[in-house]
């Protein structure tokens, strides 16, 4: 599965919406919107959006989108439920001490 990291790249540059990078980056709202909200739906992305990303975010391409193994993504599955076990047992746990 290719992972597409434009919310933390976009945090880590501060870019502030999804209309500024589409500006300075010379890319539609629209695709900029896709892979931003909606990047397990994305069938493809062009060479020259990529591109175009990168350079108004001064990022390398790995910066940007990543391979990730079935194997990872099953591991990572795995350790979120064990995080949302743990995080309900927290939450409960706060609130007996208050």
């Amino acid at each position: 599965m290719i992972k597409v990291k434009l919310q933390d790249m976009m945090w880590q540059k501060r870019i502030k919406s999804v209309s500024e990078l589409s500006r300075s980056a010379g890319v539609s709202r629209q695709t900029v919107d896709a892979l931003y909200n909606r990047a397990d739906q994305v069938k493809g992305i062009q060479f020259e959006t990529l591109d175009r990303l990168c350079r108004a975010m001064g990022c390398w391409i790995d910066e940007l989108i990543e391979y990730v193994s079935d194997e990872v993504l099953e591991q990572q599955s795995q350790i979120d439920v064990v995080r949302e076990e743990d995080s309900d047992y927290a939450i409960f746990e706060t609130r007996v001490d208050e």
